[in-house]
């Protein structure tokens, strides 16, 4: 994840680097699937973070909302049916748990695109952001995550037994468990033991197995470094500590 780092540190960008691109960002609706709303207009920031340490993705949005970014129909006594302008979190309405489409390209020219196909975002509670009283306009901070991580602290849980190879148990609960769609990536494992679930998150099944895994063909027993589980834009990695140290660059910055 990304962490606070030096204010004053002067950043090295190159003069050509393309800046960042804001595409898409959809909100649908949890009441009815066929309404959605963009926010792209009214964002001012986007944060995105994907690390070899973190289990999900996740993004940070901050918009702005004067107000009238959806009309509703309300129903006026003596007058019938007229439209109302409102905002987005109050017309969709945004509660939480809705999902979220997001596409932008960063200042070195990666292309994102969380859509249907490639598995879209689930927004956490919005949070109000405090502004100036005298306008009428709302900033909020949006959340997002992947839904495989709020299944997996909302939902799911690792119930059976299984005395598999544990790169095996790790595919099952990502695809059984979890139900994902996505690409996995797993380094076979040459060991198996015997591991109840214990009503576990998912999550933390992975984990605890990453700890006892060993490469089936880099390692043995007893002399391993144990393996590493973290998701990014492509999918889902379970790979071990000396493959990822003994790998090659694939790019530079």
């Amino acid at each position: 994840m990304a962490g606070q780092g030096n204010k004053n540190l002067k950043r090295n960008i190159r003069p050509d680097a393309p800046s960042l691109l804001l595409q898409r960002l959809d909100v649908v609706s949890n009441e009815k699937s066929s309404s959605t709303v963009s926010l792209i207009n009214g964002t001012v920031r986007v944060l995105y973070w994907e690390s070899i340490l973190a289990d999900t993705v996740s993004a940070s949005v901050i918009f702005t909302d004067a107000g009238n970014t959806m009309s509703t129909q309300k129903t006026g006594q003596g007058h019938g049916k007229r439209k109302k302008k409102v905002s987005a979190v109050e017309g969709l309405p945004i509660l939480g748990e809705e999902t979220v489409y997001l596409k932008f390209t960063d200042n070195q020219g990666n292309t994102l695109d969380f859509n249907d196909k490639n598995g879209a975002l689930i927004l956490n509670e919005p949070a109000t952001i405090a502004t100036d009283s005298q306008t009428s306009s709302k900033s909020y901070e949006l959340i997002l995550y992947s839904p495989e991580f709020v299944a997996n602290n909302e939902k799911e849980r690792v119930r059976y037994c299984s005395a598999e190879i544990l790169s095996e148990q790790v595919k099952n609960i990502l695809e059984k468990v979890l139900k994902t769609k996505k690409k996995i990536d797993v380094e076979d494992t040459k060991n198996s033991i015997n591991y109840i679930g214990k009503n576990r998150k998912p999550f933390y099944v992975i984990n605890d197995l990453s700890k006892k895994s060993v490469s089936a063909g880099s390692q043995e027993l007893g002399f391993s470094a144990g393996y590493l589980f973290w998701e990014t834009s492509e999918g889902y990695h379970f790979k071990s500590i000396d493959t990822i140290l003994t790998g090659e660059q694939k790019k530079k910055i």
